[in-house]
């Protein structure tokens, strides 16, 4: 690890920061450089703060509410089939026959993925980014290029080879 933010060359020592891909940030260039505005209230979701990826959209935890009746629904099951969160009730479902699930859970896995954490997201699913392997060799693509075909995704030697 280097001793500097890779991006504003400060000094580390004493401070927060965070590492992305083997490089540290000071905790004010990650969150200027990779951080997403929380569509519920605008503002930044920085480094060790929950973030919630809800078709597409952004949100903190805390921020992440029924579209109808406005309760809290980030850690209760949820619809996101539409443009907007629906808790069960007004969803029309039970809790155990809510559709959606917590949006930032990996498809791949079925773990939490945590904010600062890499992923992928790829056609509206996320992954970690150990968890996007190849359909073929079940290797990590990672962010490594990926070849589609269909509903699957292959990396360069494998699309070679169907």
């Amino acid at each position: 690890m280097s001793d500097r933010c890779q991006h504003c060359q400060t000094p580390l020592a004493g401070r927060s920061y965070v590492m992305r891909e083997n490089r540290a940030y000071c905790a004010e260039c990650f969150e200027k450089l990779f951080s997403h505005a929380c569509v519920a209230c605008a503002q930044s979701i920085g480094p060790g703060q929950r973030e919630l990826i809800v078709s597409g959209k952004h949100y903190h935890d805390k921020c992440l509410k029924c579209g109808r009746c406005g309760v809290p629904v980030a850690n209760k099951p949820y619809d996101s089939s539409g443009d907007v969160p629906l808790c069960s009730a007004c969803a029309g479902a039970s809790p155990a026959a809510a559709t959606g699930a917590l949006a930032n859970q990996c498809v791949g896995c079925r773990k939490v993925i945590h904010p600062g954490t890499a992923k992928i997201v790829y056609e509206g699913k996320t992954f970690h980014d150990h968890c996007f392997k190849c359909s073929r060799c079940h290797e990590s693509i990672g962010k490594k290029g990926f070849i589609p075909v269909g509903e699957a995704v292959y990396c360069a030697p494998c699309h070679k080879k169907i």
